[in-house]
């Protein structure tokens, strides 16, 4: 039985645009289904695709239909089609500024590991200063361990407090401007969600991690246009 050229086609559609234009897709859901942040952003996957609609699946597990207003006359407008719908949608809702479009997220490693998990024990310690108090056995074990002893340690970690405070949430909106944004990363995403809490608290590594990233992500687009 020979084969249908018309479904052959429309597979090939459907693989590329799941493999190439997961962005595309979430976007489309996010401007034309009117779905939240989450769900859109979600590991969408194009079922199916006629020449009157789009149907995807979104994070939420459900599908939704995406029309093409007019209809298509061929599948050779298809192309010139999704990059109008796209062109649209990121009117309205936003998009990258760069070529890179960031779908993940990066935990820490290595020395980015010990600086988060250093700031998240200064918070610790910050929480705790209640109980350092002359008799306790907090104070004997700072009284043991902290240069100065407990006076200086508490005085130490108060005076930290703030500037910590504000230094990270500056990063934050660093991180937000100058990278997510930039990316396609679109706020209040889990993937946004898992940076900038993670920036928060890491701090200023966050960056090396997420640069390194953006790299990878920009030397293996331009090992596949080559």
């Amino acid at each position: 039985m020979a084969a249908d050229p018309f479904e052959e086609r429309r597979q090939r559609i459907i693989r590329h645009l799941n493999r190439d234009h997961q962005p595309e897709l979430s976007r489309y859901l996010e401007h034309f289904a009117s779905l939240p942040l989450d769900t859109a952003w979600s590991s969408p996957q194009l079922i199916d695709v006629s020449l009157d609609r789009l149907l995807i699946r979104a994070g939420d597990g459900n599908h939704y239909t995406v029309p093409f207003l007019p209809p298509l006359s061929s599948w050779d407008e298809i192309r010139s089609r999704t990059v109008a719908m796209d062109a649209a949608a990121r009117a309205a809702v936003g998009g990258p500024s760069s070529d890179i479009t960031l779908t993940e997220y990066a935990s820490p490693q290595g020395f980015g590991a010990f600086v988060f998990s250093a700031v998240l024990f200064y918070f610790f310690s910050h929480a705790t200063l209640p109980w350092v108090q002359p008799g306790t056995a907090a104070w004997n074990v700072v009284s043991a361990i902290f240069p100065g002893g407990p006076l200086w340690y508490r005085w130490v970690v108060k005076s930290l407090f703030w500037p910590v405070i504000l230094l990270h949430t500056a990063d934050v909106v660093i991180m937000d401007l100058t990278r997510l944004r930039k990316h396609g990363v679109r706020r209040g995403s889990r993937v946004w969600w898992l940076w900038v809490t993670n920036c928060w608290v890491e701090g200023i590594t966050t960056f090396k991690r997420i640069d390194s990233l953006i790299a990878a992500k920009r030397a293996q687009q331009g090992g596949k246009t080559k």
